[in-house]
């Protein structure tokens, strides 16, 4: 998958707070792409190739991680394995799916599990970034009221 960062043009305004992002994906160039775009726009992230070593930085980082952003298809430990995996160990976090593969099924299934999005793949950067700002408000307000306060 190619993600062309210059595709569409991205509202100054959608920046992240800081937030710690997983991001997962056995594709070493959408993991890099995507993990570059986050922290270009004021995230931290870490990037997993596989859903087992998304566990393993998931419970090291226990407490820290707000969002996990994960593929489904992946050898070993796939997506949906991850997902179950998150819920047993810190259920507080929140996932977002990112899939070639799109059912109302497979919604269905990943809804019923927790899965706060999902979305196409290839992902175009700004929806991305939306989804992200969308989902994390009340933590960068969180932390935004600990800073001035």
């Amino acid at each position: 998958m190619r993600m062309n960062l210059t595709e569409e043009p991205i509202a100054p305004s959608i920046k992240g707070h800081g937030d710690l992002i997983l991001v997962v994906d056995d594709e070493a160039a959408i993991r890099e792409r995507v993990g570059d775009l986050l922290e270009a726009y004021a995230y931290q992230t870490l990037r997993a190739e596989s859903g087992n070593e998304a566990l393993k930085l998931l419970l090291q980082y226990r407490g820290s991680m707000k969002l996990v952003l994960t593929d489904m298809m992946m050898p070993g430990m796939d997506g949906l394995d991850l997902i179950h995996a998150l819920q047993l160990h810190d259920a507080s976090v929140m996932v977002v799916v990112m899939s070639g593969f799109d059912t109302e099924a497979h919604r269905n299934v990943l809804t019923a599990l927790g899965v706060k999005e999902i979305l196409p793949k290839p992902v175009a950067p700004g929806l991305l970034l939306q989804t992200l700002v969308r989902l994390l408000p009340v933590y960068a307000c969180q932390v935004t009221n600990r800073t001035l306060g």
